[in-house]
């Protein structure tokens, strides 16, 4: 499963497409065949993509979907599974979605799993599912209680809740979902170079303890939290993350032995781009920036100390210039498929 994110977040199907907001999920099937999760709140979009592999269940509604139509899922308002109360924030819960937040497809269980917050839009920590067989929200773990500000972990020991960017992957072989750094909630407070694990298989957490949470090896120095991209790829089973801005490096994580490698030297990234993994020609495509500027870059994954390299493209070429494109790897015509973020 490769999975990406920006502001707004990102990922890629193959066949069906879902759109949620806080009010309900709607799920679209594209003519061409290539498919985006698309998640939305109010006037933020948030994009996620997922693969299904052959032999999932997908509820009846959805595989009798003809091109061109939506269905509405009904009774899949995320805002009924909000806890009670409501942690501190300025905006509250709906900032899971709607602030610089992303998000992670599990694959193991066929779920789309949610986690964000940060800053003080929102200080609840809990994570979020949405099955893909019965097409419900869940609240799959409880909010830190008491929450603090400008910490890496609460009093409980489980992570403060940033702004997860595009820090979020699942991470199959070990069923884990994964972040990768990030910050704090509350204002002015610092970045982290932590690698939180969440377990799923110890059931629905009972908010006491950590909750399923564990700490993996720290992050080496890799540039600015803010807008970093990361990649999972499938067939070496690394996670690969790139930082942003000055000191901006790639680095892999090895799930199996929880080992951090950064490669080659600095790339000054612009927040806001997006990057999926083609897992066959071994290449890491990253597109989209800040502020309209041009940004492409393509990485040799199977010599990742070589710098990347600026490909000479033609056509459409917005996507290069866009804040958070929705951007992934389709393995059923093998290329790299992409669409410009919307808002409004």
């Amino acid at each position: 499963m490769i999975i990406s994110y920006t502001l707004p977040v990102y990922a890629a199907i193959l066949y069906n497409k879902i759109y949620a907001t806080t009010s309900n999920i709607f799920v679209h099937i594209k003519l061409f065949g290539v498919n985006k999760m698309q998640i939305r709140n109010n006037l933020i979009f948030l994009f996620f993509a997922m693969f299904i592999f052959s032999g999932a269940s997908i509820a009846g509604q959805i595989d009798d979907l003809q091109p061109g139509n939506w269905y509405e899922a009904p009774n899949s308002n995320m805002e009924t599974v909000f806890p009670s109360p409501t942690p501190p924030g300025a905006t509250g819960p709906v900032s899971i979605m709607q602030t610089w937040n992303g998000g992670a497809y599990d694959t193991t269980r066929d779920r789309l799993i949610v986690w964000g917050g940060g800053h003080m839009d929102y200080s609840g920590n809990e994570i979020y599912v949405f099955d893909i067989e019965t097409l419900l929200w869940t609240r799959v773990s409880e909010p830190s209680n008491p929450i603090a500000t400008c910490v890496s972990y609460y009093e409980d020991g489980r992570p403060s809740i940033p702004h997860t960017y595009n820090l979020l992957q699942y991470i199959p072989t070990i069923d884990r979902f994964v972040q990768a750094g990030g910050g704090q909630f509350g204002d002015g407070c610092s970045y982290h170079s932590n690698t939180n694990l969440f377990d799923f298989s110890t059931g629905i957490d009972d908010g006491t303890g950590t909750g399923g949470w564990s700490r993996g090896a720290s992050l080496p120095a890799l540039g600015h939290t803010t807008g970093r991209v990361s990649a999972y790829d499938p067939e070496d089973d690394k996670l690969w993350v790139h930082g942003t801005y000055s000191g901006g490096r790639l680095a892999q994580y090895d799930p199996d032995a929880n080992t951090w490698t950064t490669h080659g030297g600095y790339t000054n990234l612009q927040i806001y781009g997006t990057a999926a993994i083609d897992p066959v020609r071994r290449l890491m495509v990253l597109v989209g920036g800040y502020g309209g500027v041009r940004q492409i870059y393509v990485w040799d994954l199977n010599n990742p100390n070589s710098p990347p390299t600026i490909p000479n493209t033609t056509g459409d070429r917005t996507l290069e210039h866009a804040q958070a494109p929705g951007f992934t790897y389709d393995p059923v015509s093998e290329k790299f498929v992409g669409w410009p973020p919307v808002s409004g």
